[in-house]
């Protein structure tokens, strides 16, 4: 999971970076797309909030009810790792010009447009590629993690599936993501901003 943070604290961004890199999880520049923003309310930067769902650093004695976009301060860290655990089964992973994958609907989410569907496999290799953006995965990587096939099977499935892929990307407007081909090997061009 790509996570931002929006913050006007140095050392609250130190902190928190520690912790979520230690975690797994990718810390991503404020401005880039993100699958998760982490607001600091006790430190609100000046800058624009960046697009992606949100969980707000709150003060301790504020009343948020059961509502898991909160998250009071100070943050124990099993507690941060507890709910970053909990968005990423629920997550829609940040794209770009607007676009999400919802993974539990399977679709391609814009707050302007219709959903494009996808089926399990499509979002699933979709989600791979996005995670290891910008680095390639080859043939033998994908097949494992998405059917879970060993290396060195001859089957064309994955190849059948980036080509239907590619079709439902080419139809979007602006195109949020292109998948191309890499020393034989995949990877996700993200097309931020692209009119």
């Amino acid at each position: 999971m790509r996570i931002a943070l929006h913050s006007a604290s140095a050392s609250v961004a130190r902190t928190l970076e520690a912790m979520i890199s230690a975690s797994g999880h990718q810390f991503t520049a404020a401005h880039g797309p993100a699958d998760l923003v982490l607001v600091d309310t006790l430190h609100p930067a000046a800058t624009p909030l960046p697009h992606g769902e949100a969980l707000h650093l709150i003060a301790p004695d504020t009343t948020c009810g059961n509502d898991t976009s909160f998250l009071a301060c100070p943050i124990k860290p099993e507690r941060l790792l507890q709910r970053l655990m909990m968005l990423a089964t629920t997550q829609r992973l940040a794209l770009a010009n607007g676009w999400a994958l919802d993974m539990q609907g399977r679709a391609l989410m814009h707050e302007a447009a219709p959903a494009i569907n996808f089926t399990e496999k499509e979002c699933m290799l979709l989600k791979h590629l996005l995670q290891a953006h910008p680095a390639p995965l080859n043939r033998d990587h994908l097949l494992e993690q998405v059917w879970g096939m060993a290396s060195g099977i001859d089957t064309h499935t994955l190849e059948t599936h980036i080509y239907r892929l590619r079709s439902k990307l080419d139809t979007i407007s602006p195109s949020p993501c292109n998948i191309l081909t890499q020393d034989g090997a995949y990877v996700l061009a993200l097309n931020e901003n692209s009119v």
